[in-house]
């Protein structure tokens, strides 16, 4: 898939920020203009973004490395299960568990744990237990499926993390940081940029603007994961301090020459810098009251040459 035009994600709502009062400083770069009381998000660094993380993490697919998709969202949940199934990538879409990296042993584990129970249930061995004990393994299953049952695939250290919304799920970019996990992630105006290394700037309360991101990026890993296939290579090593900012400078010129926007996101920036250099510049004019006050401020008189 091609990457999406400016009038599609326009069409999409992807442009719509969150509302002023909630927007952090720090995406002030990515933020356009301010419309009744709503941010509207720069398109140009959106298209930017998205060209550097498909290119990226179809190349992390290309190694054989895995990208764990994260969106706890209620509303966003079907839609990011929907193309992890497709990729054929490890998903959360429940709550992000403390330590499922830096304490991953514990987390496979737990995995383990019911990949047994579900062995005993196909057996019949748990029909031999007493009530109470059937009950509790239960329990336990479903518990440890809820939360886990996307990561059932993960073997080892990802070699990327895909998030939805920066502001929710902070524990797992602090994790992914800690464990040197490049992290791309589709965030929007009142969200913390600093943890994050590929940005996309973007509507991430819209099913419309999440649904059009997440196909787009999810046919890049499709992509990387068949020709990891064809190669027949093993996997790369997945643990490394690599992180997404050594690929950001190269990748959007190579995937902007590739999609054929190259022409319009140009055009595009353009626009938003003539627009911004129209805008009067405060600093550069002086205040008006203190522009009057020394208008009507006595002016020196000259010394006397007794005085000089």
């Amino acid at each position: 898939m091609a990457l999406p035009s400016l009038k599609d994600l326009l069409d999409a709502g992807v442009h719509f920020g969150a509302p002023a009062q909630q927007w952090d400083p720090r995406m002030k770069p990515y933020i356009h203009a301010k419309r009744n009381k709503i941010h509207i998000i720069n398109l140009v660094h959106t298209i930017r973004g998205l060209a550097k993380a498909t290119h990226f993490l179809e190349s992390v697919a290309m190694t054989g490395r895995q990208i764990i998709m994260i969106c706890t969202k209620r509303q966003m949940r079907s839609l990011l299960h929907q193309e992890a199934v497709k990729c054929e990538m490890p998903w959360v879409t429940e709550r992000w568990l403390g330590g499922t990296l830096t304490n991953f042993k514990t987390v496979r584990s737990r995995l383990s744990r019911l990949e047994e129970l579900e062995t005993m249930e196909e057996n019949g061995q748990l029909d031999a237990l007493p009530k109470k004990a059937q009950s509790m393994a239960n329990r336990e299953a479903r518990r440890i499926k809820k939360n886990l049952d996307g990561l059932r695939e993960l073997t080892r250290v990802p070699g990327a993390v895909l998030v939805v919304d920066p502001k929710r799920e902070h524990i797992a970019i602090a994790e992914a940081r800690r464990m040197g996990v490049p992290v791309v992630a589709i965030l929007d105006t009142d969200c913390d940029p600093t943890g994050v290394d590929i940005r996309i700037p973007a509507n991430d309360d819209s099913m419309r603007s999440i649904g059009l991101l997440l196909g787009t990026i999810g046919e890049a890993i499709t992509r990387g994961s068949a020709a990891f296939k064809q190669s027949g290579r093993a996997p790369e090593d997945a643990v490394g301090r690599v992180r997404g900012e050594q690929v950001q400078a190269i990748t959007a010129a190579d995937m902007l020459e590739t999609s054929g926007l190259k022409d319009e996101v140009t055009a595009a920036a353009k626009t938003t810098a003539s627009d911004d250099a129209a805008k009067p510049d405060a600093a550069a004019k002086p205040d008006a009251a203190e522009a009057t006050a020394a208008s009507d401020a006595p002016a020196t008189p000259p010394a006397t040459p007794s005085e000089a």
